[in-house]
């Protein structure tokens, strides 16, 4: 009577341990991505802030004061014209640092700090937060990734510059 109890006892440690061991696989197998939808959201945000928002309510001025120095622009175009264009207008001239630097202003505003994101002119990468070491990794390693685009063109004295293609990616 003792050996039958012993087996029937081990039998059902045996019958557990695989019960559990197959909970545990369903349900790691059945986890899902975060969605992306979150991470599109913040892309388009963005993006719709940079092309509605005007130079003169850039959150930090100080910091990009080198445009006006930077070449003939008047302050009545300046202030009508928003950051996107001014962006534009800066990677047409080679001033990528001052472009950079509306970018890093304007991002300050509303990224949660666990979101990475990255603005492209042309497939230049005028500003990345946090700063790219290899982003091509930065992006394959992140849980979702997303990016919006739209094409940028203006004109400056009697010469038309563009359209250039702008890239805000957003990365969690």
């Amino acid at each position: 009577m003792k050996k039958k109890g012993y087996f029937f006892t081990m039998d059902a440690i045996i019958a557990l341990v695989i019960i559990v061991a197959g909970f545990i696989v369903i349900l790691s197998a059945f986890v899902g991505r975060a969605p992306t939808q979150q991470t599109q959201f913040f892309s388009q945000d963005l993006l719709d802030l940079y092309t509605r928002t005007p130079y003169n309510k850039i959150a930090d001025v100080s910091k990009i004061q080198g445009i006006i120095d930077y070449a003939d622009y008047d302050y009545a175009r300046l202030g009508a014209m928003t950051a996107i264009e001014i962006m534009g207008e800066l990677y047409e001239a080679g001033e990528l640092t001052l472009a950079g630097n509306i970018s890093k202003s304007l991002a300050k505003v509303g990224l949660p700090k666990n979101y990475g994101i990255q603005i492209e002119i042309n497939d230049t990468i005028i500003y990345s937060q946090p700063p790219p070491v290899n982003p091509e990794l930065t992006l394959v390693k992140a849980t979702t990734a997303t990016n919006t685009e739209l094409h940028v063109f203006g004109v400056k004295g009697d010469r038309i510059w563009g359209p250039y293609k702008v890239e805000v990616k957003v990365w969690h």
